[in-house]
């Protein structure tokens, strides 16, 4: 048995904040955090209940009601006597009481991880133990100690109001320009009003369609705008990831920049935008095959430590659940997407992951994704705030081939808080590089197929709709 010596506590700290709660009965309202865990010494568990339970009903926890309530419930010559209450009660105070309470709140930390670390012994000591399973749940006891203190999630209405009218008033002067994150996509920030802290969004598509390009075209465009922006990237290098979002900026073929085929003009771009992406702040992590609670562990380091404004995932069928009990590719998936959206919400960052669709799309006439298309689970439906899907009609039409700008369809199918709607976009193969198409004047955002225009109209077509 381990000695008490030998566990993080101070029971000086704790007698002072016993005492400081009698002394000032009505101060526990502003620590209310405070619960047994803070304690170490059972007594002093059991004292605290008894103030807590005081306030509860409406009373006020002093001296004399704490011995009275200790003495009801049987309780009074365990936590050591009258005397013991009314040596915490004189050395109690109050201007100090919260570097105390901070005191406890970090021997109580201690305390969860010497608890978490025995666990973690246990089981690896255990041949039968899921390895996977048990890091997780101990690192999630670890996390869970809010250093903060701040454990009150409910907000009245009337704290919130004026930061809600604060918002609408922003948004009547701003007349509806985005406000959270721009990606760079003009139509898309207008359709979404930018992303903001705690979304989840979907880039889901065929293989091959092009979902790592967006996310990357979304993440080189972003961080030229010096949005700071993590890419977790589990198909591809660091390396590789970074070539291609050089070759897409400055339009050179990353093909014939393998072949060493580059002209003098193109290699000043490469080197042009290879000077400004090492500006940028792109944070790019390629280890492969993480859970989602490591994934979710390392964010809230990179976060911590950059700043991270953005998470990118490509993609999210390859990240793990750790324990083997999960044997439906669905629920796995379900807990990854879950796992995602928590994220987002708890670093209040967006978070953008590609995702698979079914086959089912390529069995249909008209091969525009739906949503219900979404591979191996309903819950990326249920936890996504906005889903999009790529479209290109040169996928199905054995045109691939050729280094020309083809139409495709960036289409927005869910959006919690907003429109729905398709984005023509020109697709640049040999750059892999989306961009928004050119549209004549009289096209709008639809939900239907796009229209697209390969040249700009002059501007007595311009003068004509004018005056129409």
């Amino acid at each position: 048995m381990k000695k008490l010596s030998a566990i993080p506590h101070d029971t000086t700290a704790e007698s002072y904040v016993i005492g400081s709660l009698m002394l000032h009965s009505d101060i526990i309202d502003a620590y209310d955090e405070l619960s047994a865990e803070y304690f170490f010494l059972p007594a002093h568990q059991t004292i605290l209940a008894a103030i807590v339970a005081i306030r509860a009903s409406g009373g006020s926890p002093d001296l004399l009601t704490v011995t009275q309530r200790l003495g009801e419930l049987g309780e009074l010559e365990r936590v050591g006597g009258p005397g013991v209450l009314t040596e915490m009660y004189s050395h109690g105070g109050g201007r100090d009481l919260t570097y105390h309470v901070n005191i406890l709140r970090g021997y109580m930390a201690r305390r969860r991880i010497i608890d978490a670390a025995a666990r973690m012994m246990v089981a690896a000591k255990d041949p039968s133990a899921d390895i996977e399973e048990a890091l997780a749940s101990a690192g999630e006891s670890v996390l869970s100690v809010d250093m903060s203190g701040k454990r009150d999630t409910a907000a009245a209405a009337s704290e919130m109001i004026h930061g809600v009218m604060v918002e609408m008033e922003r948004a009547i002067l701003e007349k509806g320009k985005p406000r959270g994150v721009h990606t760079g996509y003009g139509d898309f920030d207008t359709m979404t009003g930018g992303l903001r802290g705690g979304q989840l969004i979907l880039v889901a598509a065929r293989p091959g369609m092009g979902k790592s390009a967006m996310l990357l075209n979304l993440a080189g465009r972003m961080t030229a705008k010096k949005v700071k922006v993590l890419i977790y990237s589990l198909e591809m290098k660091r390396f590789d990831l970074m070539q291609r979002i050089i070759c897409s900026r400055a339009r050179v073929s990353s093909t014939r920049l393998r072949n060493g085929a580059v002209g003098k003009d193109e290699i000043k771009r490469l080197q042009m935008e290879s000077m400004r992406l090492a500006d940028d702040p792109l944070y790019i992590d390629d280890a492969e095959a993480p859970t989602i609670y490591e994934l979710r562990a390392r964010a809230r380091r990179e976060v911590r430590k950059h700043g991270v404004q953005i998470i990118m995932v490509d993609y999210l069928g390859l990240i793990r659940v750790a324990g083997a009990t999960i044997k439906s590719r669905e629920n796995e998936v379900g807990m990854v997407s879950r796992g995602l959206k928590a994220m987002a919400m708890e670093l209040d960052i967006p978070v953008i992951a590609a995702a698979q669709l079914n086959r089912q799309v390529e069995g249909r006439t008209d091969s525009r994704p739906k949503l219900s298309d979404l591979r191996d689970s309903g819950s990326l439906e249920q936890d996504a705030d906005i889903v999009t899907t790529l479209y290109r009609p040169d996928y199905y039409e054995n045109a691939q081939n050729g280094s020309e700008p083809k139409p495709a369809e960036w289409n927005i199918v869910k959006h919690r808080e907003g429109k729905t709607g398709l984005l023509p976009m020109t697709w640049h193969p040999e750059f892999t590089r989306f961009d928004a198409a050119k549209r004549e004047p009289t096209t709008r955002l639809t939900d239907g197929p796009a229209t697209y225009s390969a040249r700009q109209p002059d501007l007595h077509e311009i003068n004509a709709l004018l005056n129409e």
